[in-house]
């Protein structure tokens, strides 16, 4: 008896350690691959900047080591314009879906409007931002005031990149 209850406990363990069948995303997944040179009626406007644990605090001095201690593994950002309108967006990339997640509670604000994105997405004030799997995305527009709609086929343009070059697990 004691013999046939080890067996199951060690199957049951080497089940919840299997994956699964989901795929994990390419040693090379990037979060750059979805800052594409137009995003709606937005052309890119900078090159594309990217940073690691290292070197994170010189774009986000201040908020990098809360950031780092929640699984950042990398991010990617961009700058761009559409007529006299600023647009950056910003692409996290976290070593598992809680760190995505971790900074999405903290900085979207829980009365904004949930377009319908990821895991969940806030949208407000020239603002969204979204969390799908291991990835934070964040669009701002610094307060102009740009149709939410705008920012929600941007976002969802992004997502869809994220997917279809298979950086997010499948679920």
């Amino acid at each position: 008896m004691k013999k046939l209850l080890l067996i199951l406990c060690l199957t049951i363990i080497s089940l919840a350690a299997c994956p699964q069948n989901k795929k994990q995303p390419p040693e090379s997944a990037v979060p750059e691959t979805a800052l594409l040179a137009t995003l709606g009626d937005f052309k890119v406007n900078s090159d594309i900047r990217t940073y690691d644990s290292e070197s994170l605090w010189e774009y986000i001095d201040g908020a990098a080591d809360q950031i780092i201690l929640l699984g950042f593994d990398k991010m990617a950002t961009a700058d761009y314009i559409r007529d006299d309108t600023s647009l950056t967006v910003e692409i996290y990339l976290f070593l598992a879906p809680q760190g995505a997640f971790s900074i999405f509670s903290e900085y979207s604000d829980i009365s904004a409007k949930d377009p319908g994105l990821g895991g969940e997405s806030k949208v407000a004030d020239g603002e969204l931002m979204f969390y799908e799997d291991k990835y934070f995305v964040y669009l701002n527009c610094f307060g102009v005031a740009v149709p939410e709609t705008s920012l929600v086929k941007i976002a969802a343009s992004i997502d869809s990149v994220l997917i279809e070059t298979g950086k997010l697990l499948e679920k």
